[in-house]
């Protein structure tokens, strides 16, 4: 960009300048694609989008926030006399979330003739009643029986997915949490049986994948950058050390040239 402009500004070379937008243009659109995909890949985690569903159960799908949350909740007593809180930062954790699940179901029951419950018909969901306890350590319960000794696996991919959508958000790129959450989550779905994979793993595994592949991209840009503003370094200090050497070899000649030109005229001249 700078050196790029300072460049075009001394040396009036359109074909240097050209190039340099080139590269800088390039490197943009490859960031752009990065922080795109980036917020996509959060989007899938934060906003719950449903990635697998477990066994016949008629509950919402598995997501890997859901099961985050349901980790946090796990020491909270919870009976049906004194229901347990499950905290403000667990219900911000879910609700943009449920923000979309919510909507989705006051369409349906403001387009359907079936009766539904109020919360139901909210479209925006209560904060003090949206979620609870009980719901998400039963969760945690689905998991352990689909899963067995790969549950592990699925909770620590679970907050490798959260931690890659937080990375998305601020930074812009999952990073290698994204593909860790992969790795560890694809394992026990493949090796499971009553796992039935829905359309936001597909989606889930197409975002993270791209988030890798664009980083390597961008990095290989940034390298191929630095390694040509090296070579243009050291192609201007080559013509410096060329100047300054034959600007030596002229101040030699000339001076070789005036001291001949003083002995001559040291030199006592002949009387014809």
């Amino acid at each position: 960009g700078t050196n790029c402009r300072k460049g075009w500004q001394l040396t009036h070379n359109t074909a240097s300048a050209h190039a340099c937008s080139q590269t800088g243009a390039g490197i943009y659109r490859v960031m752009n694609k990065t922080r795109l995909v980036g917020l996509l890949f959060a989007a899938t985690v934060l906003f719950q989008v449903p990635m697998m569903k477990l066994g016949s159960d008629k509950a919402r799908p598995f997501t890997p926030i859901t099961t985050v949350a349901a980790q946090l909740v796990l020491a909270v007593e919870d009976t049906p006399d004194a229901p347990g809180d499950p905290t403000d930062a667990v219900r911000a954790l879910l609700f943009p979330g449920e923000l979309v699940w919510g909507a989705w179901d006051a369409y349906v029951c403001a387009t359907s003739h079936a009766a539904c419950s109020e919360d139901k018909a909210a479209w925006v969901p209560r904060w003090s009643t949206f979620v609870n306890v009980r719901e998400l350590k039963g969760i945690d319960r689905r998991i352990s029986r689909v899963f067995g000794n790969k549950k592990p696996q699925i909770i620590a991919g679970s907050f490798f997915a959260l931690g890659g959508a937080m990375m998305a958000v601020l930074r812009g790129n999952a990073g290698t949490l994204g593909l860790f959450s992969v790795v560890m989550l694809l394992w026990p779905l493949l090796s499971s049986t009553g796992v039935t994979p829905q359309y936001g793993l597909l989606v889930y595994l197409a975002l993270a994948w791209q988030t890798v592949s664009i980083s390597a991209a961008r990095s290989a840009a940034v390298a191929k950058r630095k390694k040509k503003k090296a070579a243009d370094h050291a192609a201007a200090a080559g013509k410096v050390e060329a100047d300054i050497s034959d600007l030596k070899h002229r101040h030699s000649t000339a001076r070789s040239k005036g001291d001949k030109a003083k002995q001559a005229d040291a030199e006592p001249k002949k009387v014809k």
